[in-house]
């Protein structure tokens, strides 16, 4: 999903699904940000990945890093797994805690 008044975001549904505990809908995403001065495009992307309670807009989860500087030596995938491990936890109803997903 692209926001047509800022060509510089895409947005990406990975997984939504219904909460029983919660009586709501969990949805995961992923952003890509892409910096831009001027006429030039820089890749300098931020990957942002958040977990949203869709119902009542509360987001419950989120973290981000910047491509050049602090996504290198797997944090993009530890990013990546911690948000998959805050979707679970949100859907089954439990408090997140993803200080132990690596």
């Amino acid at each position: 999903m692209r926001d047509v008044d800022d060509p510089t975001e895409d947005l990406v549904l990975d997984s939504v699904e219904f909460s029983s505990p919660a009586d709501s809908c969990i949805a995961k995403f992923h952003r890509f940000t892409t910096a831009t001065a001027g006429w030039q495009t820089y890749h300098a992307l931020y990957r942002r990945r958040f977990v949203l309670n869709l119902v009542s807009g509360e987001k419950l989860y989120g973290e981000v890093c910047q491509e050049e500087k602090d996504c290198g030596n797997g944090r993009n995938v530890q990013i990546a797994h911690r948000a998959d491990a805050a979707y679970q936890q949100a859907v089954k109803g439990q408090k997140i805690d993803v200080s132990k997903v690596k």
